[in-house]
């Protein structure tokens, strides 16, 4: 088996078109991860703007007080909120 090597469970293959391949995977794959994350602050923070403009008959229907949502916005956006 020239080129393959198992290293603590893991198949290693010296072939350097499988390994170009391997190394724009991850790249991409590094770059997705980040592209999520920043749409879920986006997303949370566009959450907690929208309960703030939401008038109180609104947040009672849905079950949270004002004192919870100026609450829930005071907190830092990539944090997850109190619920």
């Amino acid at each position: 088996m020239s080129g393959t090597q198992i290293q603590k469970d893991r198949l290693i293959v010296n072939n350097p078109s499988i390994n170009a391949k391997r190394k724009r995977f991850n790249k991409l794959s590094k770059k997705q991860g980040w592209l999520a994350i920043i749409e879920t602050w986006w997303i949370r923070n566009r959450h907690r703007d929208e309960l703030l403009r939401m008038p109180d008959y609104l947040l009672d229907d849905i079950g949270l007080t004002r004192q919870e949502v100026i609450r829930e916005s005071e907190i830092p956006f990539w944090k997850s909120g109190i619920y």
